[in-house]
């Protein structure tokens, strides 16, 4: 909901670290921090909140509040108006270094339980191989319970955006148990997604001047580099 009258609702997913995140009531991360200054600039007044990510699509799906940091997919296309692209994720594969598994395509997954983040959509490939029954899924909450299910070898793998897996390991104190492939599975554009029927559906041109312009002055280099340094991440 909305905390002050007109003001436009965008979600983001409540656990995904640096990316966008929930800390004392507030939407933190690199995502949140874009998308303020993003509809700034497009001078729409906007609140950004953080929720579960499974949540924050179905409720930007069924009413009419939009969503950062998200992929496009065919479906989406149908009930969304996407903005340019403000970042673009790459999405490794963790293993513990005591059972390495060589890993040059996702063929490299067959036969393994992988974990995942319960809402995310991996893209049409590894949609594809799950339904052909390659490999098997373990669905968690988040990157954290995925990696601490990793540690614990109740899966063998974790597939998870490199930024917030590095993070999550660093916090669980596993970056020396754990490490990323040399080279991502898959590399995604994320978007901001307004409802269609939203009346700020009709702005995406304006949102999209404002990413463009901040890509030129550097205020997108300069607000990714913050969030990544983030002092909240740090103390953590």
């Amino acid at each position: 909901m909305p905390d002050r009258a007109g003001a436009e609702t965008v979600y983001v997913d409540d656990a995904n670290p640096p990316f966008m995140y929930g800390k004392h009531g507030r939407a933190l991360g690199i995502y949140p921090d874009l998308v303020r200054e993003i509809y700034h600039r497009a001078n729409l007044p906007v609140t950004v909140s953080a929720v579960p990510w499974k949540r924050a699509l179905d409720d930007a799906a069924n009413g009419m509040n939009s969503i950062a940091g998200v992929y496009q997919t065919p479906a989406r296309r149908d009930t969304f108006a996407f903005t340019h692209l403000i970042y673009v994720e790459d999405l490794m594969v963790y293993q513990k270094l005591d059972h390495p598994v060589s890993l040059n395509s996702i063929d490299d997954l067959n036969g393994h339980t992988i974990g995942t983040v319960r809402g995310w959509n991996y893209g049409q490939l590894f949609n594809q191989h799950r339904k052909q029954g390659r490999f098997a899924i373990s669905e968690a909450a988040s990157d954290r319970q995925n990696m601490q299910m990793l540690a614990m070898g109740r899966v063998d793998m974790v597939i998870a955006i490199r930024e917030a897996g590095n993070e999550t390991l660093r916090r669980l104190g596993l970056d020396d148990v754990i490490k990323a492939s040399q080279q991502p599975l898959f590399s995604y554009p994320t978007f901001i997604a307004v409802n269609r029927k939203a009346t700020t559906a009709t702005l995406i041109p304006v949102l999209n001047q404002a990413i463009l312009d901040m890509r030129k002055d550097g205020t997108w280099t300069r607000i990714v580099n913050e969030a990544l340094n983030h002092p909240v991440l740090q103390s953590d």
